[in-house]
């Protein structure tokens, strides 16, 4: 399996952390600068400008009947200033 995630620039001036996450059977899973992880771990942190082709080649995860994709940013505060998530199920 291929992930893409593509985000424009924020609005928000100072910087942000940006999370990046899989849902797979309701178990989350953060994709890190490392690799993935069971713990939560800023993708980068960065001043809010557009991340582009953020992308996880080859990715094994356990068989799932639901998975979702989802990312989050936070700002130094630690307020979700932006969020989104996309889910498939298989049939």
């Amino acid at each position: 399996m291929t992930l893409t995630l593509d985000f424009s620039a924020s609005e928000y001036t100072a910087p942000l952390s940006w999370y990046w996450g899989l849902l797979v059977n309701n178990q989350p899973i953060w994709i890190t600068a490392s690799g993935l992880s069971a713990t939560p771990a800023p993708l980068v942190v960065a001043p809010p400008v557009a991340i582009a082709n953020a992308t996880l080649l080859n990715v094994t995860l356990p068989p799932a009947t639901t998975l979702a994709s989802f990312f989050f940013l936070v700002d130094e505060g630690g307020s979700a200033v932006a969020f989104d998530i996309v889910a498939a199920t298989r049939p």
